[in-house]
């Protein structure tokens, strides 16, 4: 997992995610049949996802080390704008069985030099 998240507003990119189990990285297969969430929020008890992201918007292709990555857009940080916020990654390997959320992440966004 990441330590944080540090993107500018207006900044797009993918965020990867390595995923473990005691220490050894996930098979490919295991994650390709896995669903993911990614939320991020202004603070853990709020009801309202700022930026929400569900399984289809992943990329497990990227799998082949245990890892995945979710895309963060330009538009994304454009709405959400300048502060520190929370995320967290919910992953499901079997459902109502096997169900895992990460520590909370730190998801930062910074002003620009360069305005969108």
């Amino acid at each position: 997992m990441a330590g944080e998240i540090i993107l500018k507003v207006g900044e797009g990119r993918w965020v990867e995610f390595t995923l473990t189990r005691g220490g050894t990285a996930l098979l490919p297969a295991t994650i390709a049949a896995a669903d993911f969430q990614f939320g991020v929020k202004n603070d853990e008890d709020d009801t309202t996802f700022l930026l929400f992201k569900d399984s289809g918007e992943f990329d497990k292709t990227y799998s082949g080390e245990g890892k995945i990555q979710v895309n963060v857009s330009s538009a994304d940080t454009l709405t959400i704008g300048t502060g520190t916020y929370v995320a967290e990654l919910g992953s499901t390997l079997i459902s109502g069985e096997d169900v895992d959320y990460s520590p909370t992440i730190p998801f930062i966004l910074q002003k620009g030099v360069i305005k969108p």
